[in-house]
């Protein structure tokens, strides 16, 4: 498994210009923006199974619905551009939170954090 960093990575997509990974939540998932080529933005937060059941167990939580989830085998970008493909094919306007205009990367990323602790 290769974990992404937090940066902006341009992808080959037909869709999806680039993708911004911000930072890691409170629950472990991975908080990232995707640029479509006709200039919209899209918010998603990835968590793979394991995160998804301690969050669930630390908040003594029976479900979790929550329209910007990706659930992802791995926290890698090959799992997240996979989870994102299948989003676009659906339509990313029923799963994404779309966001005005995309902040800079530098005042999304914590600059003491490890944002990939406890993964």
């Amino acid at each position: 498994m290769t974990r992404p960093e937090e940066a902006v990575y341009e992808v080959e997509h037909d869709q999806i210009a680039s993708i911004t990974l911000t930072s890691v939540s409170d629950a472990g998932g991975i908080e990232l923006y995707i640029d479509l080529h006709d200039g919209s933005v899209y918010s998603f937060t990835a968590y793979t199974p394991a995160q998804l059941d301690r969050l669930m167990d630390r908040n003594r939580w029976l479900s979790f619905v929550d329209i910007d989830t990706l659930i992802v085998k791995e926290p890698s970008l090959e799992a997240i551009m996979h989870a994102l493909t299948q989003v676009l094919l659906l339509g990313v306007t029923h799963f994404g939170v779309q966001v005005s205009a995309p902040q800079a990367v530098e005042d999304m990323l914590g600059e003491d954090e490890d944002p990939w602790a406890g993964l």
